[in-house]
């Protein structure tokens, strides 16, 4: 409402121009916060210089300080990751070495015992691809080897060798031979089985090195044989001399080379096994091998490279570590993946300086937003005074009763809450407890919101009616704030006289009985008009309104609908005035065109009921209520929830009374009939709750029930 709204904006002001203490006082509160920020600019522009200066300094220091921290952190990761290399290269070469010491200490190995003695190595060391015999086969001696390994059971073994397109065919004439004899594990590497070593330039250059230094040799990087991806391939070999032998010369170790212990590894298998969760972690790194040739010196890169050259992984911080493996000279090269070395928990540099530049902005602020407050203070003094004139102007001026107490007590009214309460002046009123002007009829509601009000509650609405001074009393509304005055909680009511607009609310809820009256007297008067012809039913719509009545109140409904199905039962029947008197009355079955037109009488009702503007839906009840919760019903055929409640409930008592009443065509079947029906065929033709309604209504009359009539049970 539009007082509600100028309530709200006299309380606002009044926040504003009621003063806690006197103007002088405030003027000189004024002076003293002015007194130390003369030079307040030379204040603010020092604060600022010298405070940066200050977060700057200590974020070089503590950066630098950080950033030696992050690289002796990065130092040891490489370090660590480094020996782990070497020690599972070492463990590695270990393997070769026992199985050097197995032929040393045998005079001939199998086979099997082969497969045997290696297989609890490879379970130990699942980054080697395989370990196998590589035995040193003259020329003259290659038909025996490849018979014997046939009748090993591999009836299709034979030395091979890779042309010049990659296939695999057999190995050509040379003079002596380094097939893949053993192989354990086979499943992966069959088709190693029998490839001559000796055919490709690098394996050989690693198998006369290892034989000429007798000691491990490892190849540069290759493509495997049985490779099926895209990982280069690392053969490492020990020479293993006949009996055991270990000469000393170039000359003695080719007169006695028996063969080679391999080892085959897939580079990036031996990196990923040496560095675990490499994926996941902050690093990544490269592998080279220093001695390869130009564009085949990259073994491995953890991230995709593009181009394999050494400039690749970037000019950020890096690490780069050197390392010997069978003769050959390999470089790791660590450097973060993000660019830059990763931080050791919060960076604490960055949070100084975050923080120094925080307060030192916090102390400008504070003190210019000091020296706005003292400006503010001197303006206010000038503001409060004229806004208290302005507040008392306005008051005066204001239509509706504005009255202000604290602790129980009028300290201020307008003109307008003076002529309210029938005083002659404000004196009158100024000083009186409250509660001697509220009516006693609504002093503990007022003084329930005037205690919550002085805890400081929100705007609350209060009112009804107050006692004028000669004890007459008038009808009011009121919107109450709380104000703080003079240092205590008080509070404003802004009151309005209502006495004129509660008289014609009186007068037109006066008008409305009177006109909702009218049509239920309509109603009646048509209910009326039915009976007169059919006189074989009279009373039966009045039985069914009593009755229909009686279930919508056991069912709990709200009045105003309990009214409104009462209304639709008394001219349920209202449309039969459309059938011929002499069908309603005939004492025999109807034929089906008779019944025909009976059963258009909802319709019929409807048409009629229509005509009339009822603020109920009596027109759709009447239509429905002889619809069934199966849709066997008519004249629409609606089912369940489709039926309005009204009309459920005015087809069971539709029945009920239609059972319960003598007919033209038959005597009355008695209320036990009419129970019976309606409760076997719950749920199917008629409402359950409205059913369970019912029968609660003769659970509380065993004697007998009563719809107009006395009916015998």
């Amino acid at each position: 409402m539009s007082w509600n709204r100028n309530a709200h904006r006299l309380t606002s002001e009044a926040r504003n121009t009621f003063p806690s203490g006197s103007d002088k006082s405030l003027e000189k509160k004024d002076l003293r916060v002015r007194s130390p920020f003369r030079s307040r600019h030379i204040s603010v522009v020092v604060a600022l210089y010298v405070g940066v200066a200050l977060c700057i300094g200590l974020f070089v220091i503590v950066g630098k300080w950080e950033d030696e921290r992050e690289r002796d952190r990065f130092d040891e990761d490489v370090a660590s990751m480094t020996s782990r290399l070497e020690r599972s290269l070492a463990s590695d070469r270990e393997v070769l070495g026992s199985i050097g010491g197995l032929y040393a200490a045998s005079v001939s190995v199998d086979r099997t015992e082969f497969g045997v003695f290696v297989a609890g190595a490879l379970s130990r060391h699942p980054h080697i691809q395989a370990l196998e015999w590589i035995p040193f086969v003259p020329s003259s001696e290659r038909r025996a080897y490849e018979e014997s390994a046939r009748a090993d059971g591999y009836p299709g073994f034979q030395f091979t060798e890779k042309d010049s397109q990659g296939n695999i065919v057999p190995a050509s004439e040379r003079p002596a031979y380094f097939p893949v004899y053993y192989v354990e594990p086979l499943v992966g590497n069959e088709v190693a089985l029998g490839f001559d070593l000796g055919s490709n330039p690098e394996r050989l250059e690693a198998l006369e090195r290892a034989r000429d230094s007798g000691t491990f040799a490892a190849t540069s990087r290759i493509t495997l044989v049985q490779e099926t991806g895209q990982q280069f391939g690392l053969l490492i070999f020990l020479p293993i001399y006949r009996n055991g032998a270990s000469p000393n010369t170039v000359e003695e170790r080719r007169a006695l080379l028996s063969g080679f212990a391999l080892a085959v590894f897939r580079i990036g298998d031996l990196i990923e096994q040496s560095f675990r969760n490499l994926d996941s972690g902050p690093y990544s790194v490269r592998l080279y091998d220093i001695g390869a040739p130009e564009g085949q010196s990259l073994l491995y890169a953890s991230m995709s490279a593009g181009d394999e050259a050494d400039s690749e992984y970037g000019s950020g911080p890096n690490k780069i570590v050197r390392l010997e493996v069978g003769g050959r000279q390999w470089s790791l090269v660590v450097y973060p993946k993000s660019g830059r070395l990763p931080t050791l928990g919060m960076p604490i540099a960055g949070a100084i300086l975050a923080f120094g530049l925080l307060a030192t902005m916090g102390l400008v602020t504070y003190l210019v937003l000091a020296q706005r407050q003292a400006d503010k203070l001197s303006r206010a003094n000038t503001e409060l005074r004229e806004s208290e004139e302005r507040y008392r102007r306005l008051v005066e001026l204001f239509p509706d009763a504005v009255i202000v107490f604290s602790q129980g007590e009028v300290t201020f009214v307008n003109t307008a809450a003076v002529k309210l309460l029938g005083a002659e002046e404000a004196t009158q009123l100024v000083g009186q407890p409250l509660l001697q002007l509220v009516h006693p009829d609504f002093r503990e509601a007022w003084t329930q919101r005037i205690r919550l009000l002085e805890a400081g509650d929100g705007v609350s609405f209060i009112g009804r009616k107050l006692l004028r001074l000669d004890g007459t009393p008038v009808d009011v509304e009121a919107a109450a704030t709380p104000l703080v005055l003079n240092g205590k909680m008080a509070v404003q009511a802004v009151v309005r006289d209502i006495t004129d607009r509660k008289r014609a609310e009186q007068c037109l809820e006066q008008t409305f009985e009177k006109l909702q009256q009218t049509l239920e007297d309509s109603v009646r008067t048509m209910a009326r008009m039915v009976e007169m012809r059919d006189p074989y039913t009279a009373g039966h719509q009045e039985r069914v309104a009593v009755l229909a009545y009686a279930i919508a109140k056991e069912m709990g409904l709200p009045d105003e609908q309990i009214r409104v199905i009462r209304l639709a039962a008394a001219v349920h029947d209202l449309g039969k005035v459309s059938v011929p008197s002499e069908i309603l009355s005939k004492p025999g079955r109807l034929d089906e065109t008779e019944f025909g037109l009976v059963k258009n009488h909802p319709t019929a009702g409807r048409e009629i009921l229509e005509t009339i503007r009822f603020p109920w839906p009596i027109a759709t009840i009447v239509l429905q209520h002889h619809e069934r919760m199966n849709g066997s019903g008519y004249p629409t055929g609606l089912n369940g929830k489709d039926i309005l409640l009204g009309a459920r409930i005015l087809a069971v008592a539709d029945v009920v009374d239609a059972m319960s009443s003598h007919r033209p065509y038959r005597p009355a079947l008695g209320i036990d009939a009419a129970l019976k029906e309606v409760t076997r065929n719950k749920g199917v033709l008629y409402d359950v709750d409205v059913v369970d309604a019912f029968v609660r209504i003769l659970d509380a009359k065993p004697l007998g029930f009563s719809v107009g009539e006395e009916v015998s049970r």
